[in-house]
């Protein structure tokens, strides 16, 4: 199977294109912008809030009372959070908090399954999203935004449903 192929699969079969569009509709001010409903229906989202750039020390604080191992790339940007590790597989979560860009204020989440030592399945939470059948993403459609009020919730969100497309990886090599 290709690593797109098991990329969608994964995709089908987590529900992952709803619930990453769900949680997006609630962090992204380009999807909230000219949508009264869902300001009312989130009115802690960015489309209610003045956007604040985040600094490492709250990141980083938010993964250590989450109980989760991280390493900072400084020269990437990124935080890579490391969820499973098994003798041949494991799974990293990537987050990058974009500052002093186009991005400002986004996040681009991503997930990603290695099997001895090579990329196996994932991507970013976006392109997963395209290619299993959602829309093409615009500039900023699909990267959720932050500020200090809401990232802690945002990113366990992130998490879980990196955890949800994992699992089904889990089910899929097991069956």
């Amino acid at each position: 199977m290709s690593h797109l192929n098991l990329t969608v699969e994964l995709a089908e079969k987590s529900n992952f294109c709803n619930r990453y569009l769900e949680l997006c509709s609630r962090y992204s001010e380009s999807l909230l912008m000219d949508t009264t409903d869902l300001r009312q229906r989130y009115p802690r989202s960015l489309a209610n809030s003045t956007k604040k750039i985040v600094d490492h020390k709250l990141v980083k604080s938010i993964f250590d009372s989450l109980g989760y191992h991280y390493k900072y790339f400084g020269g990437e940007k990124f935080y890579r959070v490391y969820l499973w590790k098994g003798t041949e597989y494991e799974v990293w979560f990537h987050l990058q908090l974009y500052k002093n860009s186009s991005f400002d204020g986004f996040l681009d989440p991503h997930v990603y399954i290695r099997y001895n030592g090579k990329y196996f399945a994932g991507g970013t939470f976006p392109c997963i999203f395209e290619y299993a059948g959602g829309v093409k993403p615009t500039k900023y459609m699909l990267r959720p935004a932050y500020t200090g009020e809401v990232l802690p919730e945002l990113i366990k969100e992130l998490i879980d449903l990196a955890f949800s497309y994992v699992r089904e990886f889990e089910k899929l090599k097991e069956g």
